[in-house]
């Protein structure tokens, strides 16, 4: 990967990173210190878990305003608060936005020669986290931080040699994946995988590592709980039609056989939360639905065209920031975007292989850009890894 790419790579990552993504204004974005002692103190009774949240969404806002602007001694103060606040809030401290701020955080402190902040926070992230290829994949979008690895900051931890290290990151940058074809799954393949899906979610042992989760589901999907399934009686093809019509195009053949099987999902993964896949009467193009979101993605118009060569990488380690952005104008919406933390699958039509496969999207504000798949059938394949398989 040229010096060039490199750079423009890391450009568009901190473009997305200092985005202000979110479609609503903040509820504030300065505070008391008498009302942030009350958010970092152990005094009883503590603020309700819903307060944190607003409180640290805000705060995350506030951060990225102050760093698009240069301001960083502000900016500075406000991650020192956010990281004391989110010490309180255990869901919060595990969330996308605090990745984003820890990233953030690391970056700020070398921008400012402040290496040690960082090497503190790189090797607090390091011992008490999973260390996703996903988040490392973040640091070393970055410049300073990518150095930071490199210099052997984690090398007593994991015990390889600067050498091991430095191989693994040119093999990343340099990385080229050329997915298999893969197939078009008809309905009785949808049937036997989601049935699959169906036993592993309420296998007893999967059940009782997500103990809250598993209360909140019996109170919001009562019959889905009680009848240990998440799908839905099948479209008739009659309705399929209809929705084609009402798009003005034909869906792909993996999606259409989905809706054969099953007119609609609840996605009920544990860690990973709630989702639903629509139905035949919800589907909708996302212009339509969620405008707003889009225009939030397109503050920037100068966005830099993305190459074909950059663009058709697919698979577990391709970098999500790689994405056309003018794409969410005229890509389908498939699931609703409540629940799973403002994430949605998405088809686009404006990328179709031999098969006639739309590419499939999984786009939200906790991700800087899109992961995306050939098909909506690689991405199920991939959700359920995720959920199942890499726990």
């Amino acid at each position: 990967m040229s010096n060039d790419l490199i750079e423009e790579n890391e450009k568009r990552y901190r473009a997305i990173l200092l985005m202000d993504r979110f479609m609503v204004p903040p509820k504030a974005n300065t505070w008391s210190e008498e009302y942030i002692s009350s958010l970092i103190g152990e005094q009883e009774p503590k603020p309700e878990e819903s307060e944190f949240n607003w409180f640290l969404q805000d705060a995350y806002r506030a951060i990225q305003n102050n760093l698009r602007n240069d301001r960083f001694d502000e900016a500075v103060k406000l991650l020192k608060i956010y990281e004391l606040v989110s010490r309180n809030s255990e869901i919060f401290r595990r969330s996308w936005i605090s990745l984003e701020v820890l990233v953030l955080a690391v970056d700020t402190y070398l921008h400012l020669g402040r290496e040690e902040e960082a090497k503190e926070l790189l090797l607090n992230w390091w011992d008490q986290s999973d260390r996703s290829f996903s988040t490392l994949s973040q640091f070393f979008s970055l410049t300073a931080s990518r150095r930071l690895i490199l210099a052997g900051i984690f090398k007593q931890r994991v015990n390889i040699s600067q050498a091991a290290i430095a191989l693994f990151f040119e093999a990343l940058a340099n990385h080229v994946y050329t997915p298999q074809m893969g197939k078009t799954p008809s309905v009785k393949d949808w049937q036997e995988f989601m049935e699959n899906w169906n036993t592993r979610i309420f296998a007893k042992d999967y059940q009782e590592s997500f103990e809250g989760e598993r209360e909140c589901w019996a109170e919001r999907f009562p019959v889905e709980v009680q009848q240990k399934n998440c799908s839905r009686p099948p479209a008739l093809a009659q309705e399929i039609l209809e929705l084609e019509k009402s798009l003005g195009t034909i869906l792909p053949t993996s999606y259409r056989n989905f809706l054969l099987y099953s007119n609609g999902w609840n996605i009920l993964n544990g860690s990973n939360g709630h989702g639903e896949l629509l139905g035949t009467k919800e589907i909708a193009w996302f212009a339509e639905r969620n405008l707003d979101w889009i225009e939030a993605w397109h503050q920037d118009e100068t966005e830099e065209e993305t190459s074909d060569e950059e663009y058709f990488q697919y698979g577990r380690y391709q970098n999500c920031v790689v994405m056309r952005r003018v794409y969410l104008r005229t890509v389908l919406q498939i699931s609703s975007e409540e629940d799973c933390d403002v994430d949605v699958y998405l088809l686009n039509p404006k990328v179709i292989d031999q098969r006639g496969e739309w590419e499939a999207w999984d786009f939200g504000n906790k991700n800087p850009g899109a992961y995306r798949y050939q098909s909506f059938w690689q991405m199920m394949q991939e959700v359920y890894e995720r959920s199942f398989v890499r726990e």
